[in-house]
Formats: structure tokens, C-alpha cells, sequence
């Protein structure tokens, strides 16, 4: 872009030293290479070149309590689910050594349960904020396992569990 090549009245709308030919593909305005926005269908300006952020990602404040209200009663729900089959599993006579590792599978479904019941009420949307509510519904979830069945926070010095927990978070994660 050479400045003999540019008309009397053809600078940039923002810098206004600067000569150019170009225009904004949306409202035509003169726009200079340093303020032009890329698009699709064009060099745009810089106001409209502005991209707004996808409706599946817009949490508003609404949405997110009403995850951490879902988070709150899903985690509670599935801690209560889930040692009500602990407890059944005990009762059929499985050895500790196996109910050990459903129990680990057990802290998995925990964060799918909180995860779809966070994804189905706040209409599909996604984000970070709702991932981590989502997350934080797996730890109160594992929690209330941990103290029902009598193990504790001792439970927590064990690896598998902590790689169990972790799962459950990517599991709860993922849905959102």
C-alpha cells in the first residue's frame, strides 16, 4: 500500500496519519492494517471485528447458582446412592478386597452423576466456572461416601483413591 496510490480523503478512521484504501467488508468504513480486524469474510474494523462469545458458553450469575445449588444436592444425593450400594454389596457377602475397587468405580460414577445433573439444569451450557462446581460436587460427593462408610479421611492417604477421585473429576469435567 503505497501513499500515492490513496485519494485525498482516504485515511483511517482511528489514525489519522495513516493512508489507506482499505475498508471495513461490514460498515465500509477506512480502516489502516494496524487496527483491521481478520474475518472470515474480510478485514473488518475493529468494532466490528469484535467476536462475541458462543450462547453454550455464557454463564450468568443465575446459571451458576443454580449449579452450585445442583452441585450441593447431586453430590449429597450421590454420596447417599452410592453407600446405599456399598452397604448392599457388604451385605451379599463381597470380600473388602473387591468392594475396595467398586468403591473406586464407584467415586467415577459420582462424577457422572453430578456432572449430567449440573449439565441437564443449566440447559447444556459449558464453561470453567461449571466445571470446577462440578468438580467441587465430586469432592462433596466422595466426602460424604468417605464419612458414611466409616473410612474416613484415611481413605485419602491411599493412591488408587486419589487417581479414583481424580477420574471422577475428569468424568464430572468432561460433561460440561
Amino acid at each position: 500500500m503505497q501513499a500515492g496510490h490513496t485519494t485525498k480523503g482516504s485515511v483511517c478512521r482511528r489514525h489519522k496519519n495513516t493512508p489507506t484504501n482499505l475498508r471495513c467488508t461490514r460498515c465500509e468504513d477506512l480502516i489502516c492494517p494496524r487496527c483491521m480486524e481478520n474475518s472470515p469474510t474480510g478485514f473488518r474494523c475493529p468494532a466490528c471485528g469484535k467476536t462475541s462469545k458462543l450462547p453454550t458458553y455464557e454463564t450468568s450469575l443465575a446459571i451458576l447458582l443454580r449449579a452450585v445449588l445442583v452441585t450441593i444436592l447431586s453430590g449429597l444425593v450421590s454420596g447417599v446412592l452410592l453407600y446405599g450400594l456399598y452397604r448392599s454389596l457388604a451385605n451379599i457377602g463381597i470380600p473388602m478386597s473387591i468392594r475396595f475397587y467398586i468403591f473406586l468405580g464407584m467415586i467415577g460414577i459420582s462424577g457422572l452423576i453430578v456432572g449430567e445433573a449440573i449439565s441437564l439444569t443449566c440447559n447444556r451450557k459449558r464453561g470453567w466456572p461449571l466445571r470446577i462446581i462440578s468438580m467441587i460436587g465430586v469432592a462433596c460427593s466422595v466426602i460424604i461416601l468417605s464419612v458414611l462408610t466409616g473410612l474416613g479421611f484415611n481413605l485419602f492417604f491411599n493412591y488408587l483413591v486419589l487417581v479414583a477421585v481424580l477420574c471422577g473429576f475428569w468424568l464430572a469435567a468432561n460433561r460440561l
